[in-house]
């Protein structure tokens, strides 16, 4: 009977999370980790462990669900960003200011407007070489990020690849 209880149980848990559930982007893939490991962390709390090393084992699948959480919410670096928004303004259009506008169209043979040219700048960035300093330097803030993510994913599955055989209660 009991079985039965846990089994509905986890049922009305995860149903919100498989109903937001898509199977296009790995951020979907991330969210249902970090839950199950959330859950997991719980299973390993004091009241609940029958092992010796439970403290351990939760703090491992902490760190694991902590790493993945930052990945999922992928807010790295945001200092940064807004310190260079600060110096070099919101990078947009040199008309309208909008990231996405038709102020550049871009004509067909027929005279039609067939796409638009994306042309985006910094206000406070004067000439071609301030527009190409603020440019590089955004481009070092991206690159930052996407190492500071990876740092998080590589840390959260090597945790879990040496020890999720170790994770039983």
């Amino acid at each position: 009977m009991r079985q039965i209880i846990r089994g509905i149980r986890n049922l009305i848990a995860y149903v919100p999370l498989i109903w937001r559930d898509r199977d296009f982007d790995y951020s979907y893939l991330l969210e249902m980790l970090v839950f199950k490991l959330r859950r997991m962390e719980a299973a390993f709390g004091p009241a609940e462990s029958t092992t010796s090393d439970a403290d351990e084992v939760a703090k491992d699948i902490k760190l694991c669900h902590e790493a993945l959480a930052r990945a999922l919410e992928d807010d790295y670096r945001t200092e940064e960003l807004a310190a260079h928004q600060q110096r070099w303004g919101k990078q947009g259009c040199p008309k309208c200011g909008e990231w996405l506008c038709g102020c550049f169209p871009v004509y067909g043979k027929d005279g039609s407007t067939i796409a638009h040219t994306l042309v985006l700048e910094y206000p406070d960035a004067h000439g071609e070489n301030e527009q190409a300093q603020a440019s590089e330097a955004k481009l070092a803030i991206y690159h930052q990020q996407y190492a500071d993510k990876d740092n998080d994913l590589k840390l959260a599955f090597s945790i879990m690849g040496e020890r999720i055989q170790w994770w039983w209660n």
